[in-house]
C-alpha cells in the first residue's frame, strides 16, 4: 500500500520590523507612493477687479479677480506654461484705471491696504514679543542656556534624511 504523503505545515510569514530611517524603509515609502499623470490644462481668465482679500506686501491698492471669467481654453500640458507676475504700485493702480474704478475709490483702496499691511506689522510684533517673553522662561524650565541652539531653525528629515529647515 503506498501511503501519501503528509502535507508540510504553513509557516507562518517572517515578520521584519524596519526602523523607520533605515535603506529598507524609505524604499518600501517610495514604492508605495502613487503617482498621477495629467494631459491637459483648462485656463479660466478673469479680467481685473479690486481684490480686498489681496493686500500686497509692499505697496499700492490690492487687485484681485472679477466675479466670472471672460474666457476658458484647454491646452495639452505639455504646451502650458505657467507664470505669476507680481506688479509694482503703479502698475497695480493702471489696472484699476483699466477697470473703469475712480481715481477717489483707487485712493480709498490704498488707504485701506495701508490699514490691513500696518495691523499685520503689529500683529507681527506681537507675536514676536510674546515669544521673546517665553523663550527665557522656557530655557530655565528645560535646564537649557545654550542661546545658539535657540538662534538654529528646527529642522525635520526627509524620507531620504535630509534636513528640511521650516
Amino acid at each position: 500500500m503506498a501511503s501519501a504523503a503528509a502535507p508540510t505545515p504553513m509557516l507562518p510569514p517572517i515578520r521584519r520590523y524596519v526602523r523607520a530611517n533605515s535603506d529598507l524603509a524609505q524604499r518600501m515609502y517610495f514604492v508605495r507612493r502613487k503617482h498621477v499623470q495629467f494631459s491637459t490644462v483648462t485656463t479660466f481668465e478673469f479680467k481685473v477687479d479690486y481684490g480686498g482679500s489681496a493686500v500686497p506686501t509692499e505697496t499700492g491698492p490690492p487687485i484681485g479677480l472679477a466675479r466670472r471669467h471672460w474666457r476658458a481654453k484647454t491646452t495639452a500640458v505639455a504646451n502650458a506654461t505657467g507664470v505669476v507676475r507680481k506688479f509694482d504700485h503703479f502698475e497695480r493702480i493702471q489696472l484699476l484705471k483699466q477697470a473703469k474704478y475712480d481715481v477717489k475709490d483707487i485712493a480709498a483702496f490704498c488707504l485701506d491696504a495701508v490699514a490691513a499691511r500696518a495691523a499685520r506689522m503689529e500683529t507681527r510684533a506681537e507675536l514676536l514679543q510674546e515669544r521673546s517673553r517665553k523663550r527665557p522662561i522656557d530655557r530655565i524650565m528645560l535646564g537649557n542656556d545654550d542661546e545658539e541652539e535657540d538662534m538654529k531653525p528646527p529642522q525635520r528629515l526627509r524620507p531620504n534624511n535630509e534636513p528640511l529647515l521650516i
